[in-house]
């Protein structure tokens, strides 16, 4: 990184940072991908079990929202 100027300097910096940012996003975006991937060849293997999971899931947020 050259700094001419110390605008220059922080132009160069906001650039680096912009470019770490998006690679960040890139790697989270793929991990992301792989997993939802993983996850949905998992369903598709057990679809009974991941049914039966999305129930007890579903019960347990309804009584924990709706607490009387």
């Amino acid at each position: 990184m050259t700094k001419k100027t110390a605008d220059d300097g922080t132009v160069n910096l906001a650039d680096e940072a912009r470019e770490r940012v998006a690679q960040l996003e890139d790697r989270v975006v793929h991990a992301v991908e792989e997993r939802l991937d993983s996850l949905g060849k998992l369903i598709q293997k057990h679809p009974l079990l991941a049914v039966g999971i999305g129930f007890g899931a579903g019960y347990i947020l309804a009584r924990l929202l709706h607490r009387d």
